[in-house]
């Protein structure tokens, strides 16, 4: 998962270029990238879910009154992924602010 969040960190270079010609202060460019790449997990993690839940057979229990698990789910993953933006939004403001270059400030290779 982290290989992969490195690789549309890298390859969205372009994105991150078009956000700062478009007026985006450097400290907020990074979000764009983000944005994309994280919304392209959550189709992913929903193409999953939605493969399982056929497999399983478990479709029916989302609309059971008896289990109320989509209320549940709606919250939770709500919640998740707030935070998970919130977490790589400070990650590029700290990206930007301390400028050494992506995945290197705090990688063990120094």
């Amino acid at each position: 998962m982290s290989s992969c969040f490195a690789l549309a960190v890298q390859y969205g270079d372009p994105i991150h270029k078009l956000a700062e010609e478009s007026g985006a202060r450097g400290v907020y460019a990074n979000n764009p990238p983000f944005l994309l790449t994280l919304v392209g997990g959550g189709v992913a993690n929903i193409a999953a879910c939605i493969a399982r839940n056929l497999r399983n057979r478990s479709g029916g229990d989302y609309i059971d009154s008896t289990t109320p698990l989509a209320t549940n789910y709606i919250i939770f993953f709500t919640i998740a992924g707030v935070i998970a933006y919130i977490e790589f939004f400070f990650y590029g403001m700290g990206d930007y602010s301390f400028s050494v270059g992506r995945f290197t400030w705090h990688s063990s290779s120094r």
